[in-house]
């Protein structure tokens, strides 16, 4: 393994990234620890297979870096459960195992791994996907952000089932003219709303 190549990740998050590393061989655990630290990430070890998928549930990863064979629980199975939630589903999940046949790769890719690297790995290729890998948890994460407000702002004057619509399809649903359609309108007054509205302020009206 080379050394490790500094990346600015300040430029893909506005914080250091968290990372997941499980592996029971502590010390390609501790190696993997070490290098992903010097390369700007914030890195959690697990040392098998269920204690990773509890620490993914508890608490808010970036990005999982798994072996495959570990007590417990293996690593495709902790994948298959992560992205198996709605809740972790879009954590990206790195599967780095000394398995290099064509079907331990293709099991990864069943199993929902976004990227599959083979042991001992190259130092550059795996902070290379890493970076790639968390761009990408990026962009979902501001998507995700943008989507919350956006259902914030709609459900103040639609109906939740209404909001959840237009999110489905949002070019359609909020471009400029909408749909012509036939409805039957209501028209109704608030008596003596017209003076109250004279004597309140705007936010005491809304």
């Amino acid at each position: 393994m080379s050394d490790p190549i500094p990346i600015d990740f300040q430029a893909i998050f506005s914080r250091r990234p968290r990372v997941l590393v499980a592996d029971d061989d502590w010390l390609t655990r501790d190696v993997m620890q070490a290098f992903l630290a010097d390369s700007g990430c914030d890195v959690t070890t697990a040392r098998d297979g269920q204690q990773a998928y509890r620490l993914a549930q508890a608490e808010a990863f970036d990005l999982l870096v798994l072996d495959v064979q570990m007590p417990f629980m293996s690593g495709l199975e902790v994948c298959r459960a992560i992205k198996a939630n709605a809740a972790t589903q879009f954590i990206p999940v790195i599967i780095c195992t000394a398995l290099d046949a064509d079907e331990d790769k293709l099991r990864a890719i069943e199993s929902g791994a976004d990227e599959f690297i083979s042991k001992p790995f190259n130092s550059l290729m795996l902070l290379t996907r890493v970076r790639s890998l968390l761009r990408v948890k990026r962009l979902h994460d501001e998507l995700e952000s943008r989507n919350k407000l956006l259902r914030q702002v709609l459900n103040k004057y639609v109906a939740e089932e209404v909001a959840d619509t237009v999110l489905t399809d949002p070019e359609r649903y909020l471009r400029l003219g909408g749909e012509t359609r036939y409805v039957t309108v209501l028209f109704a007054d608030i008596r003596g709303f017209t003076q109250f509205t004279e004597r309140q302020t705007a936010e005491s009206v809304v």
